[in-house]
């Protein structure tokens, strides 16, 4: 058991494992059974979708470690571009690692004047040109005790051309029988992008993984099992708070745990003050980590409905969303209300209503005062920008 000095237990970094992966058992178990060798279980090739902050990222390091305990060669990349040439790179090396020397023979001996023996050491032949035939090579040599694992993150419409590749490729091997699996995770519309594209279409054969926000009871485990692991308390009123300030968001379960426990890191115990201190700051870190960057990949007309939403406590009604947005068609708006909730952003509480997904988004664009901005008309913009100095030169 640690002492109550002991270093923060949760993982508030991006892609960092947590020492307690809630909600994800189910996942992670179809996957052992999967990549049992001679199993072929859906769940070897993966989609992982998500919001970010879900844990894609991490869900795919479990995966690949469960791999490598099997027996597996895995084979990590995130999906930017060139990723085919490097995934390319790293199974030449494992193939060079895994390659059997061959049999080194005796070339001559010599007795007089000075004893000798030659020795000829033969070249390792060169692995193969083509991404197909690298995978087959490897594996060759790693069949029949195990197979290859790809995981790719961050898997983006960006590189469509460069997906279609390496899915056709990881197909054709698939379908002679090797014993390889492959993981995928990205945002929702990355995803469905690739999926509804021809090149891929394999993938849609491919099972899905929602990554959903956690329950209840997997976000109390996930707060309250490290804190008690590592020899420390949390009392009931602050796990409470702690649990309904993350809204069941992964990255705000490992934020708030870790700045929960350095708050006052030398006490037994961790109070309702620490956690609520740990929740005001993480409150913050949403909008620079997940917040700001969600908003940048958005239309100006998709940020407008969200801004227009952001001026109810609660779920906005379609129909008022449209007196607030003017002149906007029905179809209109539901072509901005689709792409939306196609990203993640917002979803349907009941039909005819809209609410955020990602937690805190509303205080975040009031915080920003984009619902002013939206609520003021043209004129009354410029009149209020004449009116105000112009910003510092340096700024």
């Amino acid at each position: 058991m640690s002492s109550p000095s002991s270093p923060s237990p949760f993982r508030a970094g991006f892609g960092k494992v947590p020492p307690t992966l809630a909600g994800r058992s189910k996942i992670i178990r179809a996957f052992a059974e999967a990549i049992e060798v001679g199993a072929w279980g859906s769940e070897r090739a993966l989609l992982v979708r998500g919001l970010r902050g879900v844990g894609k990222t991490v869900l795919l390091e479990t995966l690949r470690r469960q791999a490598e305990d099997a027996g597996w060669v895995t084979i990590s990349e995130t999906a930017s571009d060139g990723f085919v040439v490097r995934i390319m790179n790293k199974l030449r090396e494992a193939i060079t690692l895994r390659q059997p020397s061959g049999a080194v023979k005796i070339s001559s001996i010599g007795i007089a004047p000075i004893g000798h023996i030659g020795f000829v050491h033969p070249e390792p032949s060169d692995p193969p040109a083509t991404l197909e035939g690298l995978v087959e090579k490897l594996a060759g040599l790693v069949e029949p005790t195990g197979g290859i694992l790809f995981t790719l993150d961050e898997v983006s419409a960006a590189t469509m051309k460069e997906f279609g590749v390496f899915a056709g490729s990881l197909q054709r091997s698939i379908s002679r029988d090797h014993e390889i699996a492959m993981i995928c995770a990205g945002l929702h519309t990355d995803i469905a992008t690739i999926l509804r594209d021809g090149t891929s279409t394999f993938l849609r054969r491919a099972h899905n993984e929602n990554l959903d926000f956690l329950s209840w009871e997997d976000t109390l485990d996930a707060i309250s099992t490290p804190i008690h692991a590592h020899g420390r308390t949390i009392s009931p009123d602050a796990l409470d708070y702690a649990a309904r300030a993350t809204q069941g968001y992964p990255f705000l379960t490992q934020y708030i745990g870790d700045k929960a426990w350095k708050e006052n890191q030398n006490e037994q115990n961790i109070s309702l003050a620490d956690v609520k201190t740990a929740a005001r700051l993480s409150k913050r870190q949403m909008g620079a980590n997940i917040h700001e960057p969600a908003l940048g990949r958005l239309s100006i007309q998709e940020r407008t409905l969200l801004a227009a939403m952001a001026q109810d406590d609660g779920p906005s009604a379609i129909a008022e969303l449209r007196q607030r947005l003017g002149s906007i068609t029905p179809q209109h708006l539901n072509n901005i209300r689709s792409k939306l909730v196609d990203a993640g952003i917002v979803y349907a509480p009941q039909r005819g209503k809209l609410d955020f997904a990602l937690p805190y988004l509303r205080d975040y664009l009031r915080e920003h005062t984009v619902t002013d901005a939206m609520n003021a008309t043209g004129a009354d913009l410029a009149k209020a920008r004449a009116a105000f100095p112009p910003p510092p030169t340096d700024l």
